[in-house]
């Protein structure tokens, strides 16, 4: 109810601030009040997802840039392994200042141009000691044998941009270090199946440490305390037991306002009579 139109309803049930919550049983009122009064855990603000791009070939860096803007990406661009290593040692140090976890990069994106010597490195870089990075390999499927490829490997993610067959897209140096495989240049609907992969991540490891719940579609009042608060609310009703109206309860006292110090009174003259001469 849009209490700027009208304020019967909130002089009726003592409504004093938004958003308010009014529950019924059978026409009597069991609940008034914000549905905040209890201690709950809060879901904390999204952060992007942090991204490191391994591209060498200059056609598909400026055009898989106009898409990461568009999606909630925050990356970093380098076309070799020295770069990468670079890049994660001002990332984690970033990190560290911040208070957050060590990991620099959520998700790594690897092109299938990468150069043999380079796989090395980026493999002991995010696959090994403490890397949990997320490695997405980006394959360049062209002509009858990019098709033949393509048909050997399942994209089974929601919009069908991401496949686990990464030794059919992928060349072999490349594919030994990737964990997904997508097709470049990049698309739209990959980066979102990219986006809810990064979500069940960042989920599965929130629920690991046991921090509060990355769900994005509340704050702080969850289903499960509203579901919770209705089911208190009904046996309540049920047993009678209901609120009385608000608007014939004792309002609190107004408190007077302390007296004002007096005006000096100013002195006024009357006018002369129109007979008389001012000399």
């Amino acid at each position: 109810i849009e209490m700027a139109a009208s304020r019967r309803i909130a002089d009726t049930y003592g409504v004093y601030a938004l958003p308010a919550f009014l529950m019924f049983y059978r026409g009597g009122l069991v609940y008034a009040g914000q549905l905040g009064g209890e201690k709950i855990r809060v879901a904390s603000e999204f952060k992007p997802y942090k991204m490191l791009y391994v591209e060498s070939t200059f056609a598909d860096m400026i055009w898989g840039e106009k898409l990461l803007r568009k999606l909630r990406f925050s990356w970093d661009l380098c076309s070799s392994a020295s770069e990468a290593q670079n890049l994660k040692q001002v990332a984690e140090r970033a990190s560290i200042e911040k208070g957050e976890r060590k990991a620099a990069y959520d998700v790594v994106l690897v092109a299938d141009s990468l150069a043999l010597s380079d796989a090395g490195p980026l493999q002991r870089l995010f696959k090994q000691g403490d890397g949990d990075a997320l490695v997405v390999g980006l394959a360049a499927l062209k002509g009858p044998n990019g098709a033949l490829q393509l048909s050997k490997a399942r994209f089974n993610s929601k919009k069908q941009g991401l496949t686990k067959d990464v030794e059919a897209v992928l060349p072999s140096h490349v594919a030994s270090i990737c964990d997904l495989a997508m097709t470049k240049p990049l698309k739209g609907g990959a980066l979102e199946d990219l986006l809810e992969v990064l979500g069940e991540r960042r989920q599965a490891q929130a629920d690991s440490d046991g921090a509060p719940s990355q769900d994005l579609d509340y704050r702080g009042l969850t289903t499960k305390s509203l579901m919770r608060k209705c089911y208190s609310a009904l046996q309540a009703g049920q047993s009678g037991r209901t609120i009385s109206d608000p608007s014939k309860q004792k309002k609190r006292k107004k408190i007077p306002l302390a007296p004002s110090y007096p005006v000096t009174k100013k002195w006024t003259f009357p006018a002369p009579p129109l007979d008389q001469k001012i000399e």
